[in-house]
């Protein structure tokens, strides 16, 4: 982009063209031609809005479209922004060559009648952002700054510079709409109502700034519904629709006398505006609104427009929003946002600021959730806190973490989907779709909890569809799952005493069996020495085994297991076997845990103590009475002490040398414990020898 920046610097009079140092455009001529717009009305019905309109708008002149309510100016307006693109029929050229909406988006702007505009932001403020998004960062911020500088003082804007937008007046809204479009230049400028809204004062200032623009070179189209007389006689050029037809297309000045030739006189001292726009609604008889459709086209027709070469226009691939990448107007877009707290209107300003080609939605989209993301995180860690200690879920960072996420992210995903629902329908459709869509997902979402397997395919499909499924799941296995101990309960049994209960319910554990470091019970094993230093050298002869001093009964190992299944077994563990550490305590537990030794010579040394931690003492480091070599050696000498096999025996009447039925024993023995037990019996084959 080539800019003047030698006559900014020297302050150069630019009172014929006050953007000197802006981006120099060459002028465009728009020509439209047989313009057919139809909408549809029903079953097979459509309606025509225009009916083959023609007419041609010049550079360097400032055109006013009018006609009564309904009539189809701004129709035709939207339809030559390229605002409107369906149900259209006929010809736009640009130049004398077919339009290209890929490049005419980028030398026109379209101001709408609304004056939406950033509502918590300065003035120089939206001028700056402006510039940025449309000329990008090729450009100093010395130039832009003399660039803006220049455009609001011609506006006569430069006093409101620091005013905040939402505190301007309606002429100063409108004025500022003018100069956000101007940052870059642009050769077309279409305007809907500009004045609607103003007083006399400020519409004519408003159309002077106009008219000035347009002398500038530009081609300014607008539509007008009522103008004074002082503001029409400000139109170089007049556009009339009626009934949607044109019945008058030419000057101010030569207005009067095409009505005088079509046989209707214009009083005098009447508004030739607000004549014409009664002749043309019908109130002087509709047969006059034929003849000035008929007479239009022998009076004022369509000429093409002569160009020499200089006037033909290259538009260049990069030109305008093209040239600004991706990230650029992502940060531009995110500073904006977070600039201003509180946004009005930002759905219509969307629409303005993209049409005429600020920037892309998928920046804008990324800046507009990237910056609620601080305020969604702060308000559910608010609500969560609440919610996860009144609910007295243990404080754990990692279960915490990972409970705040889950939350977190299905609120993400929440808000994506209103995104989708409030963007695809009206207002009144989204409020009823968006209940309508989530109660199913909620219903969904926890079919099949036990096991989905008896479920249909479809509905198995149906449920994983559901994101809050994930989400459920999730929480349960982040609140309940990783070992967490037993809960409180006050009756005498609770069958989810035990989280792992829950979890198995689900059909969501954590791991598999094998591999879990899970377990909700703890089995303590005391067995007859004789019997398992009996098995131990029947495997092979050079096994060792030390009987303890005195007939009684020996630990045989601490399991953490489940209630009613097995397991786990050998868990990955960083805590190794070491007999030094439990050396303080060897001499007990040669008489209390019978150990057994085989192939001592050999490099595969075995130990009972070793193979006990190694298979079950790894799986039960999480439990703090376990959690070391020491403890869990330890706690089996005091699992001994509290539960002596021997009188235990002694008191339920069970005498050695004696038989006895297993469920007998096991009766007893869960009689005087009161706990769950478990008796198991080996079969000597050689001799047919039962020993328990």
């Amino acid at each position: 982009m080539e800019m003047h920046e030698e006559k900014i610097k020297q302050g150069d009079d630019t009172s014929h063209e006050p953007w000197q140092g802006l981006v120099k455009m060459s002028p465009v001529d728009i020509e439209f031609t047989d313009l057919t717009y139809t909408v549809p009305t029903g079953k097979n019905g459509n309606k025509a809005i225009l009916k083959g309109v023609s007419g041609q708008f010049r550079s360097n002149e400032l055109t006013a479209i009018m006609g009564p309510s309904g009539s189809g100016k701004s129709s035709l307006l939207n339809i030559l922004t390229g605002y409107k693109n369906e149900g259209i029929s006929g010809l736009v050229t640009v130049n004398g060559k077919p339009r290209d909406m890929r490049y005419f988006k980028k030398m026109a702007c379209y101001i709408m009648q609304d004056d939406l505009l950033q509502p918590k932001l300065k003035v120089i403020e939206a001028m700056h952002f402006a510039a940025d998004l449309k000329l990008g960062y090729n450009i100093s911020y010395l130039i832009k700054h003399a660039m803006i500088k220049k455009i609001l003082e011609t506006l006569r804007l430069a006093n409101a510079e620091n005013t905040v937008m939402e505190k301007l007046s309606g002429g100063e809204r409108k004025r500022l709409s003018i100069a956000l479009e101007l940052v870059n230049n642009p050769p077309v400028i279409f305007l809907d109502e500009p004045t609607t809204g103003l007083d006399e004062l400020s519409s004519v200032q408003c159309i002077d700034l106009l008219q000035r623009v347009a002398q500038g070179g530009r081609t300014v189209i607008c539509s007008i519904h009522t103008p004074s007389a002082k503001i029409f006689s400000k139109f170089h050029h007049v556009y009339m629709v009626a009934a949607g037809q044109c019945v008058y297309r030419g000057s101010v000045n030569s207005l009067v006398p095409f009505l005088n030739h079509v046989g209707i006189d214009c009083p005098k001292h009447y508004n030739p505006a607000d004549f014409v726009l009664e002749v043309s609604s019908g109130e002087y008889g509709i047969e006059y609104v034929d003849k000035m459709i008929n007479s239009v086209d022998l009076k004022y027709p369509v000429i093409p427009i002569e160009r020499s070469p200089k006037h033909e226009i290259e538009i260049d691939n990069n030109l305008g929003i093209n040239k600004i990448p991706w990230h650029h107007q992502f940060f531009i877009l995110l500073k904006r946002m977070m600039l201003q707290f509180y946004r009005d209107r930002v759905i219509q300003l969307v629409k303005r600021e993209h049409f005429n080609r600020w920037y892309d939605i998928s920046p804008y989209f990324c800046a507009l959730t990237m910056s609620t993301i601080p305020a969604q995180i702060i308000l559910a860690v608010i609500y969560l806190s609440i919610v996860y200690l009144l609910s007295e879920q243990p404080l754990e960072l990692y279960r915490v973490s990972m409970f705040f996420s889950t939350c977190i992210v299905c609120a993400f995903i929440g808000e994506s989907m209103g995104f989708a629902i409030g963007s695809s329908l009206n207002i009144v459709n989204g409020m009823f779709l968006g209940p309508a869509l989530t109660v199913p997902l909620m219903l969904v979402a926890i079919q099949g909890i036990g096991d989905p397997s008896p479920l249909p395919i479809y509905r198995q499909i149906i449920m994983y569809l559901s994101y809050l499924r994930y989400g459920f799941e999730a929480l349960i296995t982040a609140t309940y799952g990783y070992n967490r101990e037993k809960l409180s309960c006050i009756d005498e049994y609770c069958h989810y005493n035990y989280p792992r209960e829950l979890l198995k319910v689900m059909s969501k554990l954590l791991y598999d069996n094998e591999k879990s470091t899970d377990f909700d019970a703890i089995v303590y094993t005391q067995s007859w020495p004789k019997a398992v230093c009996n098995r131990w050298k029947k495997e092979s002869p050079s096994n060792l085994c030390s009987l303890p001093p005195h007939d009684n009964w020996t630990i045989h190992g601490i399991w953490p297991s489940f209630y009613k299944k097995d397991g786990p077994n050998y868990c990955p563990s960083t805590v190794k076997f070491d007999i030094n550490k439990i050396s303080s305590i060897e001499n007990q537990l040669k008489i209390k845990w019978t150990d057994v030794h085989g192939n001592i010579d050999d490099d595969n040394y075995f130990s009972f103590w070793k193979h006990e931690w190694d298979k079950h003492g790894t799986c039960g480091i999480k439990h703090k009475k376990l959690n070391s070599v020491f403890k869990y050696f330890q706690t089996g000498l005091d699992l001994a002490h509290e539960y002596d096999i021997k009188k235990i025996l002694t008191n339920a009447n069970i005498e050695p040398g004696k038989s006895y039925e297993i469920e007998s024993i096991l009766s007893k023995i869960n009689n005087i414990l009161g706990k769950r037990s478990r008796v198991t019996c080996f079969m000597d084959k050689s001799n047919k020898f039962v020993i328990p």
